[in-house]
Protein backbone atom coordinates (compact mmCIF):
# COMPACT_ATOMS: atom_id res chain seq x y z
CA UNK A 1 0.00 0.00 0.00
CA UNK A 2 1.38 3.19 -1.36
CA UNK A 3 1.44 5.94 1.15
CA UNK A 4 2.00 9.89 1.50
CA UNK A 5 4.36 11.33 4.03
CA UNK A 6 4.42 14.91 4.88
CA UNK A 7 6.04 16.91 7.83
CA UNK A 8 4.03 17.78 10.32
CA UNK A 9 5.81 21.12 10.86
CA UNK A 10 4.90 22.27 7.46
CA UNK A 11 1.62 21.46 7.43
CA UNK A 12 1.03 23.22 10.73
CA UNK A 13 2.33 25.86 9.19
CA UNK A 14 0.36 26.11 6.51
CA UNK A 15 -2.52 25.32 8.48
CA UNK A 16 -1.72 28.27 11.48
CA UNK A 17 -1.86 30.39 8.16
CA UNK A 18 -5.81 30.31 8.33
CA UNK A 19 -6.36 30.56 12.39
CA UNK A 20 -7.86 33.24 13.64
CA UNK A 21 -8.04 34.78 17.43
CA UNK A 22 -10.04 36.78 19.46
CA UNK A 23 -9.11 37.44 23.13
CA UNK A 24 -11.34 38.68 25.96
CA UNK A 25 -11.34 42.11 27.48
CA UNK A 26 -8.52 41.40 29.63
CA UNK A 27 -6.52 39.09 27.75
CA UNK A 28 -7.38 35.63 30.14
CA UNK A 29 -9.26 34.27 27.33
CA UNK A 30 -8.28 33.37 23.72
CA UNK A 31 -10.62 31.45 20.91
CA UNK A 32 -8.96 30.37 17.66
CA UNK A 33 -11.12 29.39 14.60
CA UNK A 34 -10.46 28.56 11.44
CA UNK A 35 -10.79 30.94 7.91
CA UNK A 36 -12.45 27.56 5.88
CA UNK A 37 -12.81 29.48 2.74
CA UNK A 38 -8.98 31.40 2.52
CA UNK A 39 -8.18 27.63 2.89
CA UNK A 40 -9.71 26.81 -0.87
CA UNK A 41 -7.47 29.55 -2.09
CA UNK A 42 -4.01 28.64 -1.11
CA UNK A 43 -4.31 24.79 -1.24
CA UNK A 44 -1.39 22.76 0.69
CA UNK A 45 1.99 22.61 -1.60
CA UNK A 46 4.31 20.60 1.23
CA UNK A 47 6.37 18.46 -0.38
CA UNK A 48 5.47 14.47 -0.02
CA UNK A 49 7.32 11.17 0.27
CA UNK A 50 5.87 8.33 -1.35
CA UNK A 51 6.45 5.08 0.67
CA UNK A 52 5.09 1.29 0.38
CA UNK A 53 3.74 -0.37 4.40
CA UNK A 54 2.59 -3.61 4.67
CA UNK A 55 -0.53 -3.43 6.90
CA UNK A 56 1.23 -5.63 8.88
CA UNK A 57 4.12 -3.28 10.53
CA UNK A 58 3.14 -1.11 13.33
CA UNK A 59 3.63 2.64 13.45
CA UNK A 60 6.85 2.20 15.32
CA UNK A 61 8.61 0.42 12.29
CA UNK A 62 7.20 2.73 9.79
CA UNK A 63 9.09 5.90 11.90
CA UNK A 64 12.05 3.79 12.56
CA UNK A 65 12.08 2.77 8.21
CA UNK A 66 11.53 7.03 7.18
CA UNK A 67 14.14 7.97 9.73
CA UNK A 68 16.65 5.63 10.27
CA UNK A 69 15.97 6.35 14.26
CA UNK A 70 13.70 5.09 16.98
CA UNK A 71 10.60 6.08 18.22
CA UNK A 72 11.97 7.65 21.48
CA UNK A 73 15.77 9.09 21.85
CA UNK A 74 17.45 10.33 24.86
CA UNK A 75 20.78 12.82 24.61
CA UNK A 76 22.61 13.77 28.22
CA UNK A 77 24.64 16.67 27.05
CA UNK A 78 28.01 16.61 29.84
CA UNK A 79 27.50 18.88 32.64
CA UNK A 80 30.04 21.04 33.59
CA UNK A 81 30.74 21.74 37.47
CA UNK A 82 28.41 23.23 39.17
CA UNK A 83 25.87 23.18 36.56
CA UNK A 84 22.74 20.57 36.94
CA UNK A 85 22.45 17.83 34.12
CA UNK A 86 19.75 18.09 31.85
CA UNK A 87 18.47 15.51 29.44
CA UNK A 88 17.03 16.02 25.58
CA UNK A 89 14.36 13.67 24.67
CA UNK A 90 13.10 13.30 21.57
CA UNK A 91 9.78 11.56 20.50
CA UNK A 92 8.67 11.15 16.81
CA UNK A 93 4.87 10.29 16.30
CA UNK A 94 2.67 9.73 13.28
CA UNK A 95 -0.93 11.36 12.58
CA UNK A 96 -2.84 10.76 10.02
CA UNK A 97 -6.25 12.65 9.95
CA UNK A 98 -8.06 10.69 7.48
CA UNK A 99 -8.63 8.15 10.01
CA UNK A 100 -8.40 10.10 13.54
CA UNK A 101 -7.62 13.63 15.13
CA UNK A 102 -4.88 11.81 17.45
CA UNK A 103 -1.55 10.62 17.00
CA UNK A 104 -1.60 7.04 16.04
CA UNK A 105 -0.26 4.21 18.75
CA UNK A 106 3.25 3.17 17.62
CA UNK A 107 2.42 -0.36 18.49
CA UNK A 108 -0.85 -0.93 16.73
CA UNK A 109 -1.01 -1.84 13.24
CA UNK A 110 -1.33 0.11 10.00
CA UNK A 111 -4.27 -2.59 9.05
CA UNK A 112 -5.51 -1.53 12.85
CA UNK A 113 -7.09 1.79 11.24
CA UNK A 114 -8.99 2.92 8.14
CA UNK A 115 -6.05 3.95 6.44
CA UNK A 116 -6.53 3.51 2.57
CA UNK A 117 -3.87 3.80 -0.52
CA UNK A 118 -2.75 7.45 -0.75
CA UNK A 119 -3.45 8.65 2.68
CA UNK A 120 -1.26 11.53 3.98
CA UNK A 121 0.63 10.38 6.80
CA UNK A 122 2.19 13.78 8.83
CA UNK A 123 5.66 12.72 10.72
CA UNK A 124 6.50 15.08 13.60
CA UNK A 125 8.49 14.81 16.61
CA UNK A 126 8.51 16.67 20.48
CA UNK A 127 11.52 17.90 21.66
CA UNK A 128 11.50 18.46 25.75
CA UNK A 129 14.42 19.22 28.10
CA UNK A 130 14.42 17.83 31.66
CA UNK A 131 16.23 19.59 34.41
CA UNK A 132 15.96 18.49 38.24
CA UNK A 133 16.90 21.21 39.35
CA UNK A 134 14.14 23.64 37.74
CA UNK A 135 10.35 24.33 38.56
CA UNK A 136 8.22 26.47 36.44
CA UNK A 137 5.25 27.92 36.79
CA UNK A 138 3.27 29.44 33.93
CA UNK A 139 0.53 32.12 34.49
CA UNK A 140 -2.66 30.71 33.14
CA UNK A 141 -5.45 31.57 30.80
CA UNK A 142 -8.10 29.72 29.17
CA UNK A 143 -8.47 29.42 25.11
CA UNK A 144 -11.20 27.29 23.11
CA UNK A 145 -9.27 25.66 20.16
CA UNK A 146 -11.99 24.74 17.88
CA UNK A 147 -10.01 24.62 14.66
CA UNK A 148 -10.85 20.91 13.60
CA UNK A 149 -14.36 19.55 12.96
CA UNK A 150 -14.04 16.50 14.50
CA UNK A 151 -14.33 18.33 17.82
CA UNK A 152 -17.33 18.99 17.65
CA UNK A 153 -18.65 15.36 16.12
CA UNK A 154 -20.21 13.23 18.49
CA UNK A 155 -21.92 9.64 17.47
CA UNK A 156 -24.56 7.15 18.44
CA UNK A 157 -21.77 5.55 20.63
CA UNK A 158 -21.50 8.74 22.34
CA UNK A 159 -25.40 9.47 22.97
CA UNK A 160 -25.50 5.82 24.37
CA UNK A 161 -22.36 6.05 26.83
CA UNK A 162 -23.07 9.74 27.85
CA UNK A 163 -23.69 10.08 31.69
CA UNK A 164 -26.28 12.75 30.74
CA UNK A 165 -25.08 16.05 31.47
CA UNK A 166 -22.02 16.22 29.01
CA UNK A 167 -20.21 14.18 26.12
CA UNK A 168 -16.91 14.41 25.78
CA UNK A 169 -15.99 18.14 26.39
CA UNK A 170 -15.04 20.71 24.09
CA UNK A 171 -11.39 21.43 23.34
CA UNK A 172 -11.03 24.01 26.31
CA UNK A 173 -7.46 24.17 27.25
CA UNK A 174 -5.45 26.42 29.82
CA UNK A 175 -1.96 27.29 29.14
CA UNK A 176 0.12 30.34 27.86
CA UNK A 177 2.56 28.27 26.09
CA UNK A 178 2.46 26.00 23.62
CA UNK A 179 4.26 23.46 26.15
CA UNK A 180 1.41 23.71 28.61
CA UNK A 181 -1.98 22.59 27.25
CA UNK A 182 -4.22 20.40 29.57
CA UNK A 183 -7.51 19.65 28.77
CA UNK A 184 -10.10 20.51 31.92
CA UNK A 185 -13.75 19.52 31.89
CA UNK A 186 -16.51 22.04 32.46
CA UNK A 187 -19.78 21.18 34.01
CA UNK A 188 -23.38 21.70 33.15
CA UNK A 189 -24.77 25.16 33.23
CA UNK A 190 -28.02 23.79 35.46
CA UNK A 191 -26.52 22.72 38.57
CA UNK A 192 -25.72 26.18 40.67
CA UNK A 193 -22.69 26.93 40.13
CA UNK A 194 -22.95 29.71 37.37
CA UNK A 195 -22.89 30.43 34.00
CA UNK A 196 -22.30 27.76 32.24
CA UNK A 197 -22.82 26.57 28.31
CA UNK A 198 -26.19 25.30 27.03
CA UNK A 199 -25.48 21.74 25.35
CA UNK A 200 -27.57 21.21 22.32
CA UNK A 201 -26.95 18.60 19.35
CA UNK A 202 -27.73 19.19 15.44
CA UNK A 203 -29.57 15.95 14.28
CA UNK A 204 -29.76 15.31 10.47
CA UNK A 205 -29.97 12.31 7.95
CA UNK A 206 -27.84 11.35 4.82
CA UNK A 207 -30.58 13.65 3.11
CA UNK A 208 -29.61 16.83 4.57
CA UNK A 209 -25.89 17.01 2.70
CA UNK A 210 -26.60 20.51 2.84
CA UNK A 211 -26.63 20.95 6.63
CA UNK A 212 -23.63 19.03 6.97
CA UNK A 213 -21.97 20.48 4.36
CA UNK A 214 -22.81 24.48 6.00
CA UNK A 215 -21.48 22.66 9.20
CA UNK A 216 -18.25 22.13 7.82
CA UNK A 217 -17.96 25.40 6.52
CA UNK A 218 -19.26 26.99 9.40
CA UNK A 219 -18.11 25.11 12.20
CA UNK A 220 -15.94 27.59 13.89
CA UNK A 221 -17.55 30.84 12.79
CA UNK A 222 -20.44 28.77 14.83
CA UNK A 223 -18.16 28.01 17.71
CA UNK A 224 -17.13 31.58 18.18
CA UNK A 225 -21.02 33.10 17.69
CA UNK A 226 -22.03 30.01 20.16
CA UNK A 227 -18.79 29.17 22.51
CA UNK A 228 -19.25 31.18 25.45
CA UNK A 229 -22.98 30.12 26.02
CA UNK A 230 -23.82 27.18 23.52
CA UNK A 231 -21.94 23.80 22.94
CA UNK A 232 -22.99 22.79 19.44
CA UNK A 233 -22.13 18.99 18.45
CA UNK A 234 -23.30 17.70 15.59
CA UNK A 235 -24.15 13.63 15.13
CA UNK A 236 -22.76 12.05 12.58
CA UNK A 237 -21.62 8.45 11.72
CA UNK A 238 -17.95 7.03 12.22
CA UNK A 239 -15.41 6.61 9.52
CA UNK A 240 -17.34 2.61 8.65
CA UNK A 241 -20.46 1.46 9.88
CA UNK A 242 -21.63 -1.86 8.50
CA UNK A 243 -19.31 -1.25 5.47
CA UNK A 244 -20.80 2.31 4.48
CA UNK A 245 -17.84 4.26 3.78
CA UNK A 246 -17.86 7.94 5.24
CA UNK A 247 -15.54 9.04 2.48
CA UNK A 248 -17.46 7.11 -0.25
CA UNK A 249 -20.35 9.84 0.81
CA UNK A 250 -18.48 12.88 0.65
CA UNK A 251 -16.63 12.15 -2.79
CA UNK A 252 -20.21 11.46 -4.44
CA UNK A 253 -21.13 14.72 -3.11
CA UNK A 254 -18.09 17.14 -3.18
CA UNK A 255 -16.49 18.77 -6.07
CA UNK A 256 -12.40 17.40 -6.11
CA UNK A 257 -11.21 20.26 -5.05
CA UNK A 258 -13.20 20.84 -1.59
CA UNK A 259 -12.92 16.87 -1.47
CA UNK A 260 -9.12 17.38 -1.46
CA UNK A 261 -9.22 19.87 1.42
CA UNK A 262 -12.09 18.35 3.35
CA UNK A 263 -10.07 14.95 3.20
CA UNK A 264 -6.88 16.56 3.66
CA UNK A 265 -7.71 17.67 7.06
CA UNK A 266 -9.94 14.67 7.82
CA UNK A 267 -13.20 16.01 7.46
CA UNK A 268 -14.65 13.33 5.62
CA UNK A 269 -13.95 10.58 8.38
CA UNK A 270 -17.77 11.17 9.15
CA UNK A 271 -20.61 11.56 7.49
CA UNK A 272 -24.55 11.99 8.11
CA UNK A 273 -26.00 9.03 9.52
CA UNK A 274 -28.47 7.12 6.66
CA UNK A 275 -32.47 7.55 8.00
CA UNK A 276 -32.97 4.24 9.50
CA UNK A 277 -29.94 5.33 11.86
CA UNK A 278 -30.48 8.71 12.12
CA UNK A 279 -34.28 7.44 13.28
CA UNK A 280 -32.99 5.21 15.98
CA UNK A 281 -31.06 8.29 17.40
CA UNK A 282 -34.03 10.56 17.21
CA UNK A 283 -36.26 7.69 18.89
CA UNK A 284 -33.16 7.36 21.86
CA UNK A 285 -34.01 11.11 22.53
CA UNK A 286 -37.19 10.69 22.39
CA UNK A 287 -38.31 12.57 19.34
CA UNK A 288 -40.15 11.80 16.02
CA UNK A 289 -39.06 11.26 12.80
CA UNK A 290 -40.67 13.89 11.14
CA UNK A 291 -38.64 16.30 14.06
CA UNK A 292 -35.31 16.17 11.78
CA UNK A 293 -33.28 17.55 10.52
CA UNK A 294 -33.42 19.75 14.01
CA UNK A 295 -31.17 21.06 17.01
CA UNK A 296 -32.44 19.67 20.70
CA UNK A 297 -31.76 21.93 23.69
CA UNK A 298 -30.91 20.41 27.01
CA UNK A 299 -29.75 20.34 30.33
CA UNK A 300 -29.66 16.80 30.40
CA UNK A 301 -29.47 14.66 27.74
CA UNK A 302 -31.14 11.84 29.48
CA UNK A 303 -34.32 13.66 30.74
CA UNK A 304 -36.91 14.17 28.54
CA UNK A 305 -36.87 17.65 29.09
CA UNK A 306 -35.91 19.13 25.78
CA UNK A 307 -35.93 22.12 22.94
CA UNK A 308 -36.67 20.65 19.80
CA UNK A 309 -36.12 23.01 16.91
CA UNK A 310 -36.40 22.74 13.04
CA UNK A 311 -33.56 23.78 11.08
CA UNK A 312 -35.10 26.13 8.62
CA UNK A 313 -33.24 26.58 5.19
CA UNK A 314 -32.24 29.82 5.74
CA UNK A 315 -28.91 28.12 8.16
CA UNK A 316 -26.89 31.91 8.93
CA UNK A 317 -29.91 33.56 9.86
CA UNK A 318 -30.76 30.44 11.88
CA UNK A 319 -28.42 29.80 13.59
CA UNK A 320 -27.57 33.52 14.15
CA UNK A 321 -30.77 33.92 15.73
CA UNK A 322 -30.18 30.47 18.18
CA UNK A 323 -27.29 31.99 19.50
CA UNK A 324 -28.23 34.95 19.79
CA UNK A 325 -31.65 33.96 21.68
CA UNK A 326 -29.79 31.65 24.30
CA UNK A 327 -27.23 34.07 25.07
CA UNK A 328 -30.28 36.58 25.90
CA UNK A 329 -32.00 33.94 27.91
CA UNK A 330 -29.08 33.35 30.06
CA UNK A 331 -27.91 36.77 30.49
CA UNK A 332 -31.43 37.61 31.62
CA UNK A 333 -31.73 33.90 33.88
CA UNK A 334 -28.54 34.69 35.22
CA UNK A 335 -29.12 37.94 36.43
CA UNK A 336 -32.70 37.74 38.26
CA UNK A 337 -31.84 34.79 39.39
CA UNK A 338 -28.15 34.67 40.44
CA UNK A 339 -27.17 31.74 38.77
CA UNK A 340 -29.33 29.23 40.25
CA UNK A 341 -32.15 28.58 37.69
CA UNK A 342 -32.89 25.11 36.67
CA UNK A 343 -33.03 23.87 32.77
CA UNK A 344 -37.46 24.36 33.43
CA UNK A 345 -36.30 28.17 33.88
CA UNK A 346 -34.34 28.23 30.74
CA UNK A 347 -36.89 26.29 28.73
CA UNK A 348 -39.53 29.15 29.18
CA UNK A 349 -38.00 32.37 28.81
CA UNK A 350 -36.32 30.66 25.79
CA UNK A 351 -39.29 29.73 23.97
CA UNK A 352 -40.82 33.14 24.22
CA UNK A 353 -37.92 34.73 22.80
CA UNK A 354 -37.86 32.03 20.42
CA UNK A 355 -41.93 33.02 19.56
CA UNK A 356 -40.66 36.79 19.27
CA UNK A 357 -37.79 36.11 16.74
CA UNK A 358 -40.28 33.71 14.37
CA UNK A 359 -43.20 37.09 14.58
CA UNK A 360 -40.68 39.46 12.89
CA UNK A 361 -39.69 36.95 9.81
CA UNK A 362 -40.94 38.18 6.94
CA UNK A 363 -42.56 35.25 6.05
CA UNK A 364 -45.06 35.47 9.24
CA UNK A 365 -44.41 31.56 9.74
CA UNK A 366 -46.20 29.48 11.74
CA UNK A 367 -44.48 27.54 14.85
CA UNK A 368 -47.38 25.31 16.49
CA UNK A 369 -45.85 23.89 19.92
CA UNK A 370 -46.58 20.37 20.88
CA UNK A 371 -46.04 19.59 24.23
CA UNK A 372 -44.84 15.89 25.23
CA UNK A 373 -44.18 14.90 28.25
CA UNK A 374 -41.69 17.82 29.56
CA UNK A 375 -39.91 17.84 25.78
CA UNK A 376 -41.44 20.82 23.27
CA UNK A 377 -41.56 20.57 20.24
CA UNK A 378 -41.33 23.07 17.42
CA UNK A 379 -42.83 22.28 14.64
CA UNK A 380 -42.44 23.45 10.68
CA UNK A 381 -43.79 27.15 10.20
CA UNK A 382 -46.03 28.49 7.65
CA UNK A 383 -48.81 31.40 8.40
CA UNK A 384 -49.51 33.30 11.83
CA UNK A 385 -48.68 31.02 15.48
CA UNK A 386 -49.05 31.71 18.38
CA UNK A 387 -47.50 29.80 21.92
CA UNK A 388 -49.44 28.17 24.78
CA UNK A 389 -48.18 25.56 27.14
CA UNK A 390 -51.17 23.67 28.89
CA UNK A 391 -49.09 22.36 30.92
CA UNK A 392 -47.85 25.67 32.76
CA UNK A 393 -50.20 25.41 35.77
CA UNK A 394 -50.18 22.51 36.21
Amino acid sequence: MKLRVVSKDAFDRWFESFILEKYSQYGEDVTRWIDVEKMFSLPFAGKYKVIDVQPSMTVKQIIKTLLGKELITITEPNASKGIFESMIITECYIYCLQCQSEELDPEKKISDYFIEENDTLLLGEHTRTERSDVIISYRVCLFRDITDFSYIVRTQQDIENSPGLLFRPLPLRKGITDTLQESIEVGSMFNGAGLRPVESVLLYTDEDMEISKYIRYNFASLDVMTGHHLNLYAIEQPLQVNGISARIYWKNYLEERVFSIFQLLGWTKYKPYDKSNAYRIAEMLGLYPESLPCVVIFGDIKSDEKIVIPIIEEYPIFFRNLSSIVLKTINELFKSKKGLYSFSDFKNLFLSKWDHFMETQQEKPTSIFTFNGNTVFINKPEGPFEISDFQKDS
